[in-house]
């Protein structure tokens, strides 16, 4: 059995201490960026954050999310505001959104 000495205690609850406070700011950026989805969703009376045409192209060519992420999502990152975040981050969130579109879970 491997000896733990004060240190690495201290390391070990450091670091619990730092991923809980990372996952509290993405939990909170979620949160916000759902207020701000939901309000272009009223707007446009519709539960996808893109027109209905859109996701028929995706369906049809799924290669095409590239060129839509190309030509949407820096106006995506500004709506979700995440335009300051990695680029790794932006299409995570723009994909997620994308299928959410495609797909919607929950009461349908």
């Amino acid at each position: 059995m491997r000896k733990t000495n004060c240190a690495d205690a201290d390391a070990q609850v450091s670091g619990i201490a730092n991923r809980s406070q990372q996952a509290g700011k993405i939990q909170g950026e979620g949160n916000r960026l759902h207020h701000r989805f939901s309000a272009r969703y009223k707007e446009n009376q519709t539960q996808m954050y893109f027109p209905s045409p859109f996701y028929d192209g995706i369906r049809s060519d799924p290669a095409s999310i590239v060129a839509a992420y190309n030509s949407y999502g820096a106006q995506f990152a500004i709506d979700a505001g995440i335009a300051s975040m990695n680029d790794e981050i932006k299409i995570s969130a723009f994909c997620s959104v994308v299928s959410y579109g495609m797909a919607p879970y929950g009461v349908s």
